[in-house]
């Protein structure tokens, strides 16, 4: 066949395969609008459908994350508590030192600590206790500091300020046992003992900064003061009670 004629040919053919071939591109991409527009469609369906599992699950996450601030919350609450229970105790223990309404039996029956046989003894064995207190701090052995202070790199000066804490040391011990055992009575003397232990214990914490505390053999000497006056009441109670007793027995022997 003639080659003109081919061309001629083909280049007549060729609009009409160009139609072909736009018109089967146009179906195409109708087709596939159409598949997005259906998808498009499903996935708003599909995300109604499911919103409420979405809501479910935010609310499950809202819910957990409440319960661990909550459960926190209580751990903090648990811990405040013990710490609080603690200090409650302690303030108790404190506040029973200086309550002299609380009965023997709660802090423990009286233990005599000598056995004098009238109340002259008594009273002579608490002036030999004061006796001894007076020359511990005369000697300066009722407190005790093993620190070479310095002040202004002067050791005079830092002696100067160690003498003047221990007075005033001293002076808030001494009269802190005095309260004690003025008020010493039968049902509180073991409170009372409590009460000069426990002041020793609080007067050598203020110090602690300077390492200066009370001498144990000093505050001993204190309860053995505590308890000599105490038992020389007691004694003297029951001579009283023994005279007018006996001048009892007397008057009726009269009759």
């Amino acid at each position: 066949m003639d080659p003109i004629v081919i061309f001629a040919t083909a280049w007549l053919l060729l609009p009409i395969l160009l139609l072909v071939l736009w018109l089967r591109a146009r179906g195409a991409i109708h087709r596939a609008e159409k598949r997005i527009a259906e998808a498009e469609v499903t996935t708003e369906t599909l995300k109604e459908k499911y919103a409420p599992i979405t809501s479910v699950e935010d609310e499950v996450s809202t819910l957990r994350d409440t319960a661990t601030e909550i459960r926190k919350q209580i751990e903090e609450t648990r811990s405040s508590y013990s710490e609080k229970r603690a200090t409650l105790r302690k303030l108790e223990q404190q506040v029973a030192i200086y309550d002299e309404k609380l009965s023997f039996a709660e802090l423990g029956v009286y233990e005599p600590h000598f056995e004098f046989n009238d109340a002259d003894e008594y009273k002579q064995e608490i002036i030999r206790i004061r006796d001894r207190q007076k020359a511990m701090v005369s000697a300066k052995t009722s407190t005790l500091c093993p620190t070479d202070w310095q002040v202004d790199g002067s050791r005079a000066k830092g002696q100067t300020m160690i003498n003047r804490q221990t007075r005033l040391t001293m002076r808030a011990f001494n009269n802190e046992c005095e309260a004690a055992i003025a008020n010493t009575r039968w049902n509180n003397v073991n409170a009372m003992e409590k009460r000069i232990l426990n002041a020793a214990k609080q007067i050598d914490k203020t110090n602690e900064s300077m390492n200066l505390r009370i001498s144990e053999q000093y505050v001993s000497l204190k309860l053995d003061e505590l308890h000599a006056t105490h038992e020389y009441r007691e004694r003297l109670k029951m001579e009283k009670e023994e005279r007018a007793e006996l001048a009892r027995a007397e008057r009726e022997e009269k009759k």
